[in-house]
């Protein structure tokens, strides 16, 4: 929730870190959606109901095998956006095309658990 007690919405999210913090990889669709808490996620691990959740995924690449599964069980499991790391590789966009839900490409540079308080913090 924003400070006016509204929900904030995951384009709202993005206004207010910004670019190149966080960079949506799959457009506008989805940016309406109301986010809640981000979750850090080991792939390994099982994946637990969040609704409107910022799934955070730690270690996975678009070109990993499952990256499309995990992307659906995340919108079956109520999360409104992923957000990776590419690590210096350029973002496929073309592979984001058929995403149930937004991706988020997020800083290299920036921590995930830092990353995890400035989503909180907003």
């Amino acid at each position: 929730m924003n400070n006016s007690g509204r929900p904030l919405s995951l384009g709202g999210l993005l206004g207010i870190l910004g670019a190149p913090l966080l960079t949506p990889l799959t457009g506008a669709a989805g940016l309406e959606s109301s986010i809640s808490v981000p979750v850090i996620h080991d792939h390994l691990d099982t994946l637990p109901e969040t609704p409107g959740g910022i799934l955070l995924l730690v270690g996975v690449q678009p070109q990993d095998p499952g990256f499309g599964e995990l992307l659906v069980r995340a919108a079956e499991n109520g999360y409104s956006a992923v957000a990776l790391k590419t690590h210096g590789q350029p973002p496929e966009r073309g592979i984001h095309d058929s995403a149930p839900l937004p991706v988020i490409q997020v800083d290299d540079q920036v921590p995930w658990l830092h990353l995890d308080n400035l989503i909180t913090a907003v």
